[in-house]
């Protein structure tokens, strides 16, 4: 409970009638003295009773992304049978730092009546976000006191990097050199060829086999899925100064966008780091488990089993995209075999591979 401005007058005021009264010992001051001081007492009084029984639940979307306002709703229920509640100021948990969101107003909900409040919440950072409680604020009846109480409503969301818009890394469907590649799979009609033993049944091209008067299979045209290797390079220096900490930000949000694209230009995604390897696959599913990944992935240190050079250099094709947070010198043999490298700390554009 805190007093408003307006409060701090009416008992400024109180105090002058209260001292009035005593100087002067009018009966009519220490009248009004009382009904002052009782209207103290009934303005707390119907302010807890009107925060009495009230119950707050909340409802946001499956995919949260920081740093972008995120629909949410906030559902209020007031489970008093008789009074309502009046004057209600929903807003997230005061000293969430980590979370802005927009106060909601409430003028009145009446007894065994809900009401739902679609707004937006703001994630400020990736990771394991867990709001607590949604806090209900009212001055009722007279605006002389703040009384706020925290309602449960304790939700627990993992927020994934922000996802910057990327040009189109390929065309789907053409190869590095740009010749369009074939095999078995889609219906396009690649060419015909004889029947073999172990040959799939459905694919028998049956007015050319009675026109040769043998069996003649069609093999049909598909696309090769490409693999995108993404290395992403999670250390920082010995002594990292704060900065390195925001570089290593932004080289998680690269990270995460350049996987979104590979994945929605048709490529097959492969992501490594210094805490392992993902499988290479493509698909929504397997963009949700590399999020997840990103999302809560931290600075790694240094160990003896450290493999993530030397499994980079075993990579014979497609050369892998580079990221790293600042200038190591430890992938200097790496960087000439890679198709692109991003350096964090040059803040420049990505480097091309070597011809």
């Amino acid at each position: 409970m805190k007093v408003t401005s307006v409060g701090i007058r009416y008992l400024l005021l109180c105090l002058a009638v209260g001292l009035a009264a005593v100087n002067t010992g009018n009966n009519l001051l220490y009248l009004l003295f009382a009904m002052m001081l009782s209207l103290i007492l009934v303005s707390g009084i119907l302010s807890e009773r009107t925060l009495r029984r009230l119950s707050a639940t909340r409802d946001l979307p499956p995919r949260l992304f920081a740093g972008s306002p995120i629909s949410s709703r906030i559902t209020l229920t007031n489970a008093k049978r008789f009074m309502p509640a009046f004057s209600l100021r929903v807003r997230e948990r005061v000293g969430a730092i980590r979370v802005t969101a927009p106060d909601l107003w409430c003028p009145r909900l009446d007894p065994g009546c809900r009401m739902d409040f679609d707004t937006t919440i703001t994630f400020h950072d990736r990771g394991l976000h867990r709001l607590k409680g949604v806090e209900v604020t009212t001055a009722f009846p007279f605006g002389l006191f703040e009384k706020t109480f925290l309602l449960p409503a304790e939700t627990q969301s993992l927020v994934y990097p922000p996802i910057e818009a990327m040009p189109p890394l390929a065309a789907r469907g053409e190869s590095d050199n740009g010749v369009r590649t074939v095999g078995r799979g889609t219906t396009g009609l690649h060419q015909l060829r004889d029947y073999h033993p172990g040959d799939d049944p459905r694919y028998i091209h049956w007015k050319h086999s009675a026109r040769r008067a043998k069996l003649v299979v069609r093999e049909p045209e598909r696309e090769v899925s490409r693999t995108f290797v993404l290395v992403f390079s999670n250390r920082l220096p010995a002594d990292p100064l704060p900065i390195h900490r925001e570089w290593f930000e932004d080289a998680v949000r690269l990270t995460a966008s350049l996987a979104s694209q590979a994945i929605h230009d048709g490529y097959e995604v492969l992501l490594a780091t210094w805490d392992g390897a993902s499988r290479s696959a493509n698909g929504r599913l397997h963009l949700e488990r590399l999020l997840r990944t990103l999302a809560t992935i931290d600075v790694s240190t240094p160990s003896p089993g450290d493999r993530l050079i030397s499994w980079t250099l075993a990579i014979p094709n497609p050369t892998p995209h580079l990221i790293l947070v600042w200038d190591d010198p430890a992938w200097a043999r790496i960087r000439p075999r890679c198709q692109r490298v991003w350096v964090m700390a040059q803040r420049a554009q990505p480097e091309e591979a070597a011809s």
